[in-house]
């Protein structure tokens, strides 16, 4: 009866891993940090799938270089398989899950290993030591965006300053080549250079952002452009509710500007943003994204944008 019920928990936990991999969706819209603990999920489910196979009478009694083949083989081919049915309800092929579903089955082999008895004391404190090896590895871009919330919020209420390259995993890129560059800036040593390609609306938005703006007066950001030509250039901010509603181009902040030659900088009271949406005021204590894009571009044009801050 014992054995039975740790069957039928085992089983019953692959299932529930199974099903919240392949929900439609996958979390995407959902905090990074979660969305990191989702992506640890294939770790998960692979060294527990990876564990039950080694334990079957198939196995269990091969040799080290046999589990290590069949584990490899068969976590390659099922971890590629998920990823193909995934694009089926409308979620990304991803070579990282596939990596994180490798690293699992060989936690889910190196704990076989560990916990058989037969094996020598030095042998298990060796496997001891590779599962952590592998443990850090599965969680490196965990850490990484871990440290960068942390960053996030002891930067506050500065927005970007693009001092690090971990900052840049903070924003999305539409139709744009981006990379933080020394040339120009005006806070630290460097801002992020932005080549906008010619497109219909090539942008890029601060996507993870302390959402909480009550108390400051503006918004500040500083934007160097090469051209000397004028370039029309827009800034749009919205909260969560815009976001949940899927609301149209009156439910948010909008400012068209024109971009001089040189630095150009701007600065928008935090009032203009709040009373922006027609019928309603924007919630500043839940804003979650603020976009920096130009249209319809006829040639490449590059930005150098920096110190994007409350005051």
């Amino acid at each position: 009866m014992k054995k039975y019920f740790k069957k039928t928990l085992f089983y019953s936990l692959l299932a529930i891993l199974v099903y919240f991999l392949f929900e439609v969706g996958g979390g995407e819209q959902r905090h990074r940090l979660i969305q990191g603990v989702w992506n640890l999920g294939h770790i998960v489910l692979f060294m527990l799938l990876s564990i039950a196979y080694l334990n079957t009478d198939q196995l269990n009694k091969r040799s080290l270089v046999v589990k290590v083949s069949v584990v490899t083989l068969a976590s390659l081919i099922l971890g590629t398989a998920t990823e193909a049915i995934q694009l089926l309800v409308q979620r990304e092929f991803s070579i990282n899950d596939i990596a994180n579903d490798l690293i699992g089955a060989y936690l889910g082999l190196l704990i076989h290993f560990i916990t058989n008895k037969t094996k020598t004391t030095t042998s298990r404190y060796g496997a001891s030591m590779l599962a952590l090896l592998f443990l850090s590895i599965g969680f490196r871009d965990f850490a990484v965006t871990a440290m960068d919330e942390i960053a996030l919020y002891d930067d506050f209420p500065v927005l970007a300053s693009f001092e690090s390259d971990a900052e840049i995993e903070r924003w999305e890129f539409v139709d744009v080549y981006a990379v933080h560059d020394e040339k120009f800036s005006v806070s630290g040593n460097y801002s992020l250079k932005v080549d906008y390609l010619p497109a219909i609306y090539p942008a890029i938005s601060l996507v993870h952002i302390k959402p909480d703006w009550r108390g400051y007066d503006q918004l500040s950001l500083s934007i160097y452009s090469l051209n000397k030509q004028d370039i029309p250039f827009e800034i749009k901010v919205h909260d969560k509710f815009h976001t949940r509603s899927q609301g149209g181009y009156n439910d948010r902040f909008n400012k068209n500007i024109t971009l001089k030659q040189g630095w150009n900088f701007i600065k928008i009271p935090i009032s203009e943003i709040a009373s922006s949406p027609q019928e309603r005021f924007m919630d500043m204590s839940k804003i979650n994204k603020i976009s920096l894009f130009t249209h319809k571009l006829l040639k490449p044009t590059t930005l150098y944008i920096d110190d994007i801050r409350l005051m």
